[in-house]
């Protein structure tokens, strides 16, 4: 959690450090005062890997974002993105692909305590014109946009550890650090939550340690991406609250437009039709043939970990005969087996840490499956 205090105020980060508990003193101006006892209790539910984070889980270290001021990273416009379940700090999840089965667009926006554009956007003593009418169509279309907001990396803390595309900034009115721990993000959401000075009626969901929503979606500050019920991202913004304000029609065209699908997951096997094989007599005339069932047994019972994966995935119960292969959220192969065996052992210690899909192609059939690299 960042410890945000008053310039005047001294700083606890060493108290902190030392102590069974969590100070929270965020600027007087923004976010009130907090005091967190040692009796929080983390909630334990399926985050779809090992569960929740734990509160001591450490926040994983800042990728290379690009020099500074390069937005280009994260999800462009015509990706697919993948699903994630996140928490708040009640220990209530959301789930992307969940929200993206639902009757009207995704907007994803991500923000930090020290993006002052952020904290603008969403203060009404804030009047520029790019922060009123952002606010202003965020407030407006709150039934009409399944809004989710996703807190993740302190764009300019104090302490110097910021992203490589957001330099350090010190402002006159707060002093934030980088969160080192999973409870330390949640009280950070916490404090936007509870926070009366701010017009922002929505709750913020912290990342989880991996930084895997704002590593893969985001990459920038405060960023925003529309994304449709088939998990493309229809629509970009490198800063939210210019991007909103300035493109008010084509969302709101969007949001005529929409249509709900029946999204094919990236999870969901799928099976192929029961086929007529062709059979031939010794003179090579076609006999008759006869209608055969798929064996598809091997579906509920393949297992593929561990997941995340480091330096390597095991793969055990996989049908005797068939295609393994490997790609990359882009679509491109990096990867391809052919299946000689129940088990083998896949090397991943030299693919980038990220997203990847596991197709396996049988004659009976095909499944496929989410598979994560963390280094």
């Amino acid at each position: 959690m960042n410890i945000l205090v008053p310039c005047e105020v001294i700083n606890l980060y060493s108290l902190f450090r030392n102590q069974l508990f969590i100070a929270v003193i965020p600027a007087w101006k923004y976010l009130g005062l907090f005091l967190l006892c040692p009796f929080f209790i983390n909630a334990q539910t399926d985050l779809g890997w090992d569960g929740q984070p734990n509160n001591d889980d450490q926040i994983a270290p800042l990728g290379y974002y690009g020099d500074t001021g390069d937005m280009t990273g994260g999800y462009q416009i015509g990706d697919t993105v993948p699903d994630f379940t996140l928490y708040d700090f009640d220990g209530n999840s959301i789930n992307l692909y969940d929200k993206l089965a639902g009757e009207k667009p995704v907007m994803l926006v991500n923000g930090s305590v020290t993006c002052l554009r952020f904290r603008n956007t969403f203060d009404p003593e804030v009047s520029g014109q790019a922060y009123t009418a952002t606010r202003n169509f965020i407030l407006a279309h709150q039934q009409e946009i399944e809004w989710v907001f996703v807190y993740g990396v302190e764009a300019h803390p104090t302490d110097g550890n910021c992203p490589s595309n957001c330099p350090p900034t010190i402002t006159v009115d707060t002093t934030a650090l980088q969160p080192l721990t999973y409870l330390e993000r949640k009280w950070a959401t916490k404090n936007w939550d509870d926070a009366e000075e701010f017009d922002l009626p929505f709750t913020i969901y912290p990342d989880n340690p991996d930084n895997s929503v704002y590593d893969n979606f985001f990459e920038r500050a405060f960023g925003n991406l529309m994304i449709n019920c088939e998990g493309i991202v229809t629509m970009r913004g490198d800063w939210a609250m210019d991007y909103i304000a300035m493109n008010v029609v084509e969302i709101e065209n969007q949001i005529a437009t929409w249509e709900s699908c029946t999204p094919i997951w990236i999870n969901d096997t799928t099976e192929e039709p029961d086929v007529d094989p062709i059979k031939v007599d010794d003179n090579g005339v076609e006999l008759p043939g006869e209608t055969v069932g798929m064996d598809d047994h091997w579906k509920t019972s393949l297992i593929m970990y561990p997941n995340p994966a480091n330096q390597q995935v095991r793969f055990s119960n996989l049908p005797q005969t068939g295609v393994l292969n490997m790609t990359d959220i882009s679509g491109r192969v990096v990867h391809s087996e052919q299946l000689n065996g129940a088990t083998f052992n896949l090397d991943t210690s030299s693919l980038p840490q990220g997203y990847y899909i596991v197709s396996i192609l049988t004659p009976s059939g095909s499944a496929q499956l989410k598979l994560i690299i963390q280094h």
